[in-house]
């Protein structure tokens, strides 16, 4: 059958109301065969079932091919209020996957969670909820928030603001979260800010953070406790899923840079499978040739406020390159300086992959002006 672009609010019925016989009506042909006849609703606009007080299934939804906006691939969709109608299952169908504006409440059962709508009096209705359509906490102070423990999965937005938590240990079961930015936004997607006695995220469960859509998944975290700080195992994970920063207004728990100096030549093949610093990079005064040893060296995370890179006064290094660098995370500068280097002269030196854009700033005398395009 022919697709056409439609939306359309289903309002109340009498009782004993025939929706599939209304649906037929809509669409023109007959849904009373043993099997629905499979056809295709584009939803743009989205999909709202409410307050019908005789609604007993929707099953009509699972023959429903669903295509929504070619850019969002996202559409609203709202089955409420229907007293005897029974949702529980229906959040877990095909037509639903990956949709992240559902809302499904108020029927006899219900799937998913309004993550959108946790205040003091709906924390309890949370208790078993184990996906959200996003998570909203602002301006809760209760201290009390076990209701929340049982989340597992977040689609949508996570904001966590003006709060007097000291962690967010009451989502030690979340494990993933998943935003739709697409190639072309950059909104938050994971927004902490303005907890002022917030010293440890503490998430041990967390182990995914992607875009739905394949665009960039942002992270704020700003405006906390003076300590707060970030463990390795945190950091690795964002590093590995290449999350972006708008800030990150922290300090690992313990500090980790890492400075090769004169003497500790006889030692760096112990660095040959390093993939992960967390710290900055020190090369200073040794008689290295090149830093093939740290060919393995991909990701990247400094917190403190100092250079990310400093290779410097190396009298016999002639070559430097970083063949699998793919992430550097700062929350200060983002300089790299190469200087002092008699042998590594070459104005058109490279030191990361071609295919990395790294919004480094490059300094020193063995580079000319002393400064490389950033996506070098």
């Amino acid at each position: 059958m022919k697709s056409r672009r439609y939306s359309k609010i289903w309002q109340p019925y009498p009782a004993g109301y025939d929706l599939r016989e209304h649906i037929s009506q809509i669409f023109q042909f007959s849904v009373r065969t043993p099997k629905m006849t499979r056809f295709r609703l584009i939803l743009t606009y989205g999909l709202t079932i409410l307050n019908n007080s005789q609604l007993t299934n929707v099953t009509f939804i699972s023959e429903l091919e669903l295509h929504t906006d070619e850019q969002t691939h996202e559409c609203s969709f709202q089955i409420e209020n229907n007293e005897k109608l029974d949702a529980g299952k229906l959040c877990s169908t095909t037509q639903l996957n990956g949709m992240f504006r559902v809302r499904v409440s108020g029927n006899s059962k219900n799937c998913g969670c309004n993550g959108y709508q946790i205040n003091t009096d709906t924390l309890h209705t949370f208790l078993k909820c184990k996906v959200t359509y996003g998570l909203v906490l602002t301006n809760i102070t209760e201290s009390d928030l076990s209701a929340l423990s049982n989340i597992k999965e977040v689609r949508g937005l996570v904001d966590i603001q003006m709060t007097n938590l000291k962690n967010l240990s009451v989502l030690r079961n979340l494990k993933e979260i998943y935003s739709k930015n697409g190639e072309f936004n950059e909104n938050v997607c994971f927004n902490v800010q303005n907890n002022p006695e917030m010293t440890r995220l503490a998430m041990p469960a967390l182990k995914e953070l992607f875009d739905a859509q394949l665009g960039p998944f942002i992270m704020n975290l700003r405006d906390l406790h003076p300590e707060f700080c970030i463990t390795y195992d945190e950091m690795k994970l964002f590093m590995e899923k290449r999350v972006y920063f708008i800030n990150i207004d922290a300090k690992y728990c313990t500090e980790d840079n890492l400075t090769i100096g004169a003497g500790d030549e006889g030692f760096v093949v112990k660095l040959t499978k390093v993939s992960h610093l967390f710290g900055s990079l020190t090369i200073r005064n040794t008689l290295l040739e090149d830093i093939e040893f740290l060919s393995q060296l991909e990701f990247i995370a400094v917190l403190d406020n100092v250079d990310v890179i400093q290779i410097v006064s190396n009298q016999n290094l002639n070559f430097v390159y970083f063949p699998w660098m793919s992430v550097i995370i700062t929350r200060y500068n983002r300089t790299v300086v190469i200087d002092k280097n008699p042998k590594l002269t070459s104005p058109e030196l490279s030191i990361f992959n071609v295919q990395y854009a790294t919004r480094i700033a490059i300094v020193g005398d063995s580079l000319g002006k002393g400064f490389l395009p950033e996506n070098i």
